[in-house]
């Protein structure tokens, strides 16, 4: 768990920037992941101005916030 809970972290490393840790999936589910990676690809395309993202099995929509 402490490994996981630095994770973030190796992208600002200078020696592990190329490493990164994705969760271990079967086949059923990468092909679910496919499926809902290509969903959102389609509706960003289709509505650039709201943000997507993947939660649990769903694309979820929400309003782009800026920040200043």
């Amino acid at each position: 768990m402490s490994i996981l809970s630095k994770k973030t972290r190796l992208k600002r490393s200078d020696k592990f920037d190329k490493v990164y840790i994705s969760p271990d999936r079967t086949l059923e589910e990468r092909n679910e992941r496919r499926q809902l990676v290509d969903r959102l690809k389609d509706m960003v395309q289709s509505s650039p101005g709201k943000h997507y993202f993947i939660r649990g099995k769903e694309v979820i929509e929400a309003p782009r916030t800026t920040e200043n």
